[in-house]
């Protein structure tokens, strides 16, 4: 059963967006559902046709694989009444150069959009999130060092948008209490926290720009201890996160 827009449109309007495709899955015989996160409608399904994949669109690609995880399109969209929202015209908003053709920045694209697509139930536009996710997906698409970290480091800073960011108080040798959401000087006695070596690492990630991951050296055991406390960390505050399937494709790759 398709889902109204989850950001309530009028009905009868038509209406020119920027967006980030979260998922898509055929629908019937030559059309696809669309998720995307938009710049000022929230998270809105959408349902299209699709063509054969010689189509072109004016930016280049072919008319399917504008619709592949984090691509950054420009679309108009036409609601009708009592129905799920059309997509049409659709462009790339800004053409990607590596993410399409890399396998490690396409599978870390599809864990992120996977992990938005799970979490982000809100029916309200939210600017700054849209902002923090275009300019993260560009910034992966050209990142060359320190690709390893990205989803590491989306997913501390993705906090901060979600409403559940540590409190700013780290001190050297803290824990960090998933409960509180807080740095604390002793182990909490509880078993939902985590220990000195990764909280300070969580912080040094939240504190460092997309450019300087290359500098933080992390052997694929480390990566792995890190993913899995942040989703011990999201599971408490945000349960969607358990369903997200490519966490363990993560786990394999890094």
């Amino acid at each position: 059963m398709i889902k109204r827009n989850e950001q309530a449109i009028p009905d009868n309007k038509t209406y020119k967006e920027r967006g980030v495709v979260l998922n898509s899955l055929k629908y019937g015989e030559g059309q696809m559902i669309v998720h995307v996160l938009t710049e000022n409608h929230g998270r809105c399904s959408y349902i299209t046709r699709i063509g054969s994949g010689k189509q072109r669109t004016r930016t280049g690609y072919s008319a399917r694989s504008l619709f592949q995880p984090l691509f950054l399109i420009e679309f108009q969209a036409s609601a009708g009444r009592g129905s799920i929202a059309k997509l049409q015209q659709v462009a790339a908003s800004r053409p990607l150069s590596g993410i399409p053709f890399e396998v490690v920045k396409s599978s870390l694209a599809m864990f992120i959009s996977e992990l938005l697509y799970r979490l982000l139930r809100d029916d309200s536009a939210d600017p700054r999130l849209f902002n923090f996710v275009q300019e993260s997906v560009t910034a992966l698409d050209l990142l060359t060092d320190g690709v390893a970290n990205f989803h590491i480091h989306f997913m501390v800073r993705l906090t901060h948008y979600m409403g559940f960011a540590p409190r700013n108080n780290y001190m050297p040798d803290g824990w960090l209490d998933i409960k509180a959401g807080e740095y604390t000087p002793f182990a909490p006695t509880h078993t939902l926290k985590i220990e000195p070596v990764a909280a300070e690492l969580i912080n040094r990630l939240d504190n460092t720009e997309v450019s300087g991951l290359g500098e933080i050296k992390l052997c694929r055991e480390e990566r792995v201890a890190l993913l899995n406390h942040l989703v011990d960390y999201y599971s408490f505050h945000q349960e969607s996160i358990d369903n997200v399937q490519s966490i363990r494709i993560l786990g394999e790759l890094f």
